[in-house]
């Protein structure tokens, strides 16, 4: 999925519309269903309320206080 498409997924459940996903044999259609709330709480989980980059709650914040992401984990290969 392109950066776009996501970007249009998350508009559409922010306003409450239905998202459809079509190939050449099938569609599947979802509704926001949670979805608003779940990205208002991952929001204020990482500190995101009233910046510039919420996903649900924005406002014109900067992002300084947003919490840094986690570091992915190295995983090693065990013999």
């Amino acid at each position: 999925m392109s950066q776009n498409q996501a970007t249009k997924i998350i508009q559409a459940f922010t306003k409450n519309e239905k998202v459809i996903f079509r190939n050449n044999r099938s569609q599947s259609s979802y509704t926001n269903g949670g979805f608003y709330d779940v990205m208002l709480t991952m929001d204020k989980k990482q500190g995101w309320v009233g910046t510039t980059g919420a996903v649900i709650a924005h406002g014109n914040k900067n992002e300084s206080n947003v919490y840094a992401p986690i570091p992915v984990p190295t995983i090693k290969k065990v013999k």
